[in-house]
């Protein structure tokens, strides 16, 4: 038995696969929240204003 979702290993399997440090499902619906999302280095889903927030 998994942990993790399909959507979850999917995630994981593609950032092993592209070398990337960090793996973000950006949302449009969720709020902001106050936090680093550069932080994080399993996969994570991010509010899009807080993803959006750190690139400037």
């Amino acid at each position: 038995m998994s942990y993790f979702s399909q959507h979850e290993l999917d995630f994981i399997v593609t950032k092993n696969e592209i070398k990337a440090p960090y793996v973000f499902q950006v949302a449009i619906e969720l709020p902001y929240i106050e936090r680093n999302c550069f932080e994080e280095m399993t996969p994570v889903i991010v509010p899009a204003k807080t993803f959006l927030s750190q690139l400037v």
